[in-house]
């Protein structure tokens, strides 16, 4: 095996490591294959570099926001209420964008990342084939709000937040796909949709019907408008409690810490004006990062359902104070620009992969309007998607940034270090 056949066995080693890792991260209790597959791909990196005598990394537009994050995320100790669990969770958010590196350095060809989203798609199969067998024959019922389900995944909540995950990239399969592939990717939308339902999960249902909305806008608007049609007509058929779980005339002066709340809208407008008010009283101040810092700082909610803000911008803020949420935001920004600049100006996949990726980043974020799921195995595929479009956008399509957040027109491609790497 000569040295150019050895490279092209460890990278194909290293794509299947990454598509196992995107199908097995949403299933619970599975912690230690996760581990085994982020760290061979990662030796084999590092392998690759000593083999070679490369410094096989991509400089990109994400490094500074991201230290600027990571030192106010680092700064926030030195204020933390649990010391421990916060550089626990520090610990994690490196992990976290080491993922990002991982895929972003790695994957080098659109086979490859088609690969990767097969697996992502197959495992979403997988977890809805369950998750509707559980469902039907544990006589479940989409009018009943304790009736979720959350197939192989953590809880309902962590599902929902997956399948927001998934919708766009299977979206853009169905776009990019011909012949036979398109009516099994719209019979695997229509099953997810339904587990969204079915997870229960309100902010998800806004999540999706936004997704599918903005990628409609820009691929087919003649079915946008009959499906919002449709949709309003079943929300005006459906039940208002199944809709609706609060309570009217609500009382903004409730008292949190007695129990389990009987309803979910009630104690989340609650715990939002208490989280705004606690930032606009102490905007600098930082109790930690980690979302249960909050219950720790805060233990008249240690017995609520509402034991975190609810909201991943307003835990932000009170973790690690108005500065870290700027960075944080910086960070998503860059995101966001990335994906539109390579929607607009990628070649026709690339293109329609750069909508779903934005789709993507949208609907996640509306999702955790009403929670805080950037956490655990949920960013971790958030991070490694985000790896995918990075490496599309700067390895592949090699697309000059503009005017991003510095003063360079250069192509960001051009960037990569790894000037041996072939491509």
């Amino acid at each position: 095996m000569n040295n150019n056949e050895h490279m092209e066995f460890i990278d194909r080693i290293t794509v299947y490591c990454l598509a196992a890792l995107v199908f097995v991260l949403p299933i619970a209790h599975m912690r230690a294959l996760r581990a085994v597959l982020m760290l061979v791909p990662a030796l084999l990196w590092v392998y690759r570099m000593i083999f070679r005598k490369e410094k096989l990394f991509i400089k990109n537009q994400l490094m500074l926001p991201w230290f600027v994050f990571i030192i106010f995320s680092g700064l926030s100790l030195f204020t933390a209420i649990d010391l421990r669990y916060s550089v626990r969770e520090l610990l994690g958010t490196i992990v976290n964008f080491s993922l990002f590196c991982l895929f972003l350095n790695n994957i080098k060809t659109m086979k490859q990342v088609n690969v990767i989203i097969l697996s992502l798609l197959l495992g979403s199969l997988v977890q809805a084939i369950y998750g509707a067998i559980h469902f039907f024959y544990g006589h479940m019922s989409l009018l009943d709000f304790y009736s979720a389900e959350h197939a192989l995944e953590v809880d309902h909540k962590y599902y929902s937040t997956y399948l927001i995950t998934v919708l766009p990239f299977i979206m853009y399969k169905i776009t990019t796909s011909r012949g036979k592939a398109r009516p099994a990717l719209i019979g695997l939308m229509a099953l997810n949709l339904f587990m969204v339902v079915a997870s229960q999960q309100r902010g998800a249902w806004v999540a999706a019907g936004v997704e599918i909305a903005i990628f409609l806008w820009y691929v087919n608007r003649k079915l946008l408008f009959p499906l919002l049609g449709v949709i309003v007509v079943a929300l005006t058929l459906l039940p208002s409690t199944v809709l609706y779980h609060g309570k009217k005339g609500i009382d903004l002066d409730a008292q949190f810490g007695k129990g389990r709340e009987e309803n979910s809208i009630t104690p989340r407008i609650e715990i939002w004006k208490f989280s705004l008010h606690e930032i606009v009283s102490h905007p600098f101040a930082a109790i930690g990062i980690g979302r249960r810092s909050f219950v720790k700082r805060y233990r008249q909610f240690q017995n609520s359902d509402t034991w975190h803000a609810h909201n991943v911008f307003l835990d932000m803020a009170l973790e690690l104070g108005i500065q870290g949420l700027l960075a944080f935001l910086c960070m998503m920004f860059v995101l966001a620009r990335t994906f539109l600049e390579g929607f607009r100006k990628a070649s026709v996949e690339a293109h329609y992969w750069f909508l779903a990726s934005f789709v993507f980043l949208i609907g996640f974020f509306v999702r955790n309007m009403f929670d805080d799921l950037y956490i655990d195995d949920l960013v971790q595929m958030f991070w490694a998607i985000s790896g995918i479009s990075f490496a599309v956008f700067l390895r592949m399509e090699n697309i000059p940034y503009g005017r991003l957040l510095f003063k360079q027109k250069q192509a960001a491609g051009r960037e990569c270090l790894a000037v041996k790497s072939g491509l």
